[in-house]
């Protein structure tokens, strides 16, 4: 059947408040190239305040090859950091090691729940149990999710340009919890760009 007649909602749907549904239209709007008006929601998407959504705008914008998707993409392939989205007296719900999935609890600040906006590891805390904190300052450093790597070096192979090159390089060689598919996408996607770029 055909699904083209559900499009309209999806682009509606792209601006909702709710931003689970911004996430879930933006990998939806990348299955379709040949309609504009997704394109067009995904560069409104790709600003959007909440990370996930972000991500999955750029992921689809590499499909319909526009380099709008850049800068979030090699975002993906470094650390993240959650700031405190307020001030209070801060207390930890993770330690060092711990693994996080978008949602997860990080902290208490005074009675505001923080929970992490994205996947991965964490690196460090970068305040004190039970100090003040300012709303803005750097609570936790995480690490780059490895799925979250593999699908950014796999769009990057598509638009990426020469100065995307540093970071997709430093994964062609071992990286802590980086699987093998990691280093084989990040050589091929290197081997793209420079072979796009290549003088004549």
């Amino acid at each position: 059947q055909n699904v083209s007649r559900w499009y309209p909602n999806v682009v509606e749907q792209s601006s909702s408040a709710n931003p689970e549904l911004r996430q879930t239209t933006a990998w939806i709007m990348g299955q379709d190239r040949q309609y504009p008006p997704f394109h067009e929601a995904l560069l409104r998407l790709i600003h959007d305040p909440q990370p996930m959504v972000r991500r999955n705008a750029a992921l689809s914008l590499s499909l319909f090859g526009d380099p709008a998707a850049r800068p979030e993409l090699t975002a993906m392939l470094r650390p993240f950091t959650v700031n405190a989205p307020a001030g209070g007296l801060l207390k930890y719900r993770l330690k060092l090691g711990d693994y996080v999935n978008p949602g997860t609890l990080v902290a208490h600040i005074g009675d505001i729940e923080v929970r992490c906006p994205v996947p991965g590891e964490v690196r460090s805390l970068e305040r004190a149990e039970g100090s003040t904190v300012r709303a803005g300052d750097p609570l936790v450093d995480l690490s780059a999710d490895k799925n979250h790597v593999w699908e950014a070096l796999r769009a990057l192979y598509l638009i990426g340009e020469p100065a995307d090159l540093e970071e997709v390089q430093r994964y062609t060689r071992p990286v802590a919890g980086m699987p093998e598919t990691v280093l084989r996408q990040a050589a091929l996607t290197a081997e793209a760009i420079q072979s796009r770029n290549a003088a004549p």
